[in-house]
Order: structure tokens, then C-alpha cells, then sequence
């Protein structure tokens, strides 16, 4: 999301890469197809601050958690829970032939029916209801006209609005039958799900967030993948960005500490081949420079007293 890059890129002092600065391969890539008209709320649903403006407001400091109470806690459940199930929805709808665009739609469909805002649109003018990033595509995909190629690999992020509270999440999956046998693709999600599982097992209050990225690196290392630097986990709820950033790699300056009441996601992205990106020109949409391909797998966690609880779950 764009807080969240800006937020890093100010962090770590870096520029995004762009296309002019590298010598690109000459192999197929994603060709953007076209992007329908923005998707309308029907009256029963409560919109996002932003649904109409499309100027999200601020959490306040960036520099502060928000700690929220038992109370709160079960509408961050509940929006998280009903977030999880669209992701399998929209996933369940991923086949060679249908295009991002009828997967958006028919997922902001299902959220609504299901009493939800998707949170997306037109989230700083994001124009659809969830992303779509297919093959080289990291983040931020927008959903279009392009149809789905038996053998793709495509990560869905569906986050909702629902009871004041945002839930956040994003699953990785392949495209038919040449999807399924393709062992590298299949290598690199399940490499990303034990980044994400080793990363929430050291979560419990007086660890540092640090600590999350340099377990996601360890991870993509065993299996010789990069890690996206350039997008980042964020704390969410009342919310969809605010502090804490949760970096998929080592960052020694972040020093903030764990504490109960804690919501927050992690959500790396891991690359089969290097890990810099460019920006394509809608603004939005981000991708290897090699063109190698990606993954991204998403969870919400909260901090308890003890450990952590994993809320994107069924």
C-alpha cells in the first residue's frame, strides 16, 4: 500500500527503482489489459472515510500503536475472520480463462452481500475492490481485462470495512493444471507460508518487531529467494495503515516492542529472482525488474498476553 511504501522508503532512505535504470529481458511479461469503471457501493453498506473522496484520514503519529481493548478486539476479529473468507472466495474463482477484473467483481459482490466495504476502493484513488499481481507483479496489481494463462502464479489481497473496523489479507495461488506441476512456483509459496508461520511464532509481548524481518529473511534464504524490501506489514484496524511497520527484512532501527493489544500484519513477498522492483505508470502496479516471479502471503496477528493469535483464520 502507499503509506506503507512511503513510510519505508523514508525509513530507509531509498528510491524505488524504475524501468530506465535497468536493461530488461526480452521475455513475455504481463501486458496490462483494460480497467473497467469503478465499482459503486449500494446504499445498505457503510463506506470507507474515503469511499468518496478518496483521501483516507490519518491514524495520528506514526511513531504509536494503537493498543485496543477486549471490546475492540472482537470487531478486529470479526472483520478479519469475514476478510479470510473473501480471500477464499476470490481464490476459489481463480481458473486459465477468467480475467482479474470478473475476479474483483464478482468479490466485491460477496463482500457487500456479506454486510462489508471492500477497503481498496478508492483507497488514495485505487480504482478496484481488492489487487490482483499475476507472475512478475509483486503488489498492487490492478484488476483488468487480461485473462488468466494456465501455469500462472497470482497473489490476491482482500482487505474489508465492516462494524468501524478493517480486516487484511493476501494468499498466493497457482493457475491450472500446469500451475499445479509447476515445482518452482509451488517451491516459492510454500517457502513464503513458512516465512510468514516462523515469523509469527516469535511474536509475544518484549520482542522487538525487528525481529520479524530477520526471521523472514533466514526463511527466504534456506530457499534461495529474495525478499521484497520495498513493502511492508502495517498496523491496522480502526485503521487499514498506521504503526507499527512491520518490515520483511532487518532493520536494526526499529526498535519498538511487542505489547498485548497489538493488531498488526505480516506480509513478505518473495521472489524467485532478485528482489528490485519497478513501478509501472498507473501509479500503482509493481514488478520485478527481471521479470522473475513473486508471492505474497498475508496475515493479521494480534498480540495476547502470551504469544500471538493468528485472526485471518477460518
Amino acid at each position: 500500500w502507499m503509506f506503507s511504501r512511503q513510510k519505508l522508503l523514508n525509513v530507509l532512505g531509498r528510491k524505488l527503482y524504475c524501468n530506465a535504470s535497468y536493461n530488461l529481458r526480452s521475455e513475455k511479461r504481463i501486458q496490462k489489459g483494460i480497467v473497467s469503471p469503478m465499482l459503486q457501493l449500494t446504499p445498505d453498506i457503510v463506506p470507507t472515510d474515503y469511499y468518496r473522496s478518496g483521501n483516507p484520514k490519518k491514524a495520528g503519529d506514526d511513531e504509536v500503536a494503537i493498543y485496543y481493548s477486549r471490546h475492540d478486539i472482537l470487531k478486529v476479529r470479526k472483520a478479519a475472520k469475514l476478510a479470510r473468507k473473501m480471500l477464499e472466495f476470490a481464490n476459489s474463482l481463480v481458473k486459465p480463462g477468467i480475467s482479474t477484473d470478473e475476479i474483483d467483481y464478482l468479490t466485491h459482490l460477496e463482500i457487500m452481500r456479506n454486510g462489508a466495504c471492500p477497503t481498496p476502493l478508492n483507497y488514495c484513488g485505487f480504482p478496484k475492490s481488492i489487487c490482483t499481481s499475476v507472475n512478475e507483479v509483486v503488489c498492487h496489481g490492478i484488476p483488468d481485462s487480461r485473462l488468466l494463462e494456465d501455469g500462472d502464479i497470482i497473489s490476491i489481497d482482500v482487505s474489508l470495512f465492516i462494524d468501524g473496523f478493517h480486516g487484511d489479507n493476501c494468499g498466493t495461488v497457482t493457475v491450472g493444471e500446469l500451475g499445479k506441476a509447476n515445482k518452482d512456483l509451488n517451491m516459492l509459496i510454500e517457502a513464503n507460508k513458512r516465512a510468514v508461520a516462523a515469523a509469527i511464532s516469535i511474536c509475544k509481548p518484549g520482542v522487538c518487531i525487528s525481529q520479524i524481518g530477520a526471521v523472514i529473511e533466514k526463511t527466504a534464504k534456506l530457499s534461495n529467494l529474495s525478499v521484497i524490501h520495498e513493502f511492508c506489514g502495517h498496523g491496522t484496524g480502526k485503521y487499514i495503515h498506521m504503526s507499527p511497520l512491520i518490515l520483511p527484512h532487518f532493520e536494526p532501527r526499529h526498535r519498538m516492542l511487542m505489547e498485548p493489544g497489538m493488531v498488526f500484519t505480516i506480509e513478505p513477498i518473495l521472489a524467485l529472482g532478485a528482489r528490485h522492483i519497478l513501478q509501472w505508470d498507473d501509479g500503482w502496479t509493481a514488478a520485478t525488474v527481471d521479470g522473475k516471479w513473486s508471492s505474497q502471503i498475508e496475515h493479521e496477528v494480534l498480540i495476547t498476553d502470551s504469544g500471538a493469535e493468528i485472526l485471518t483464520t477460518l
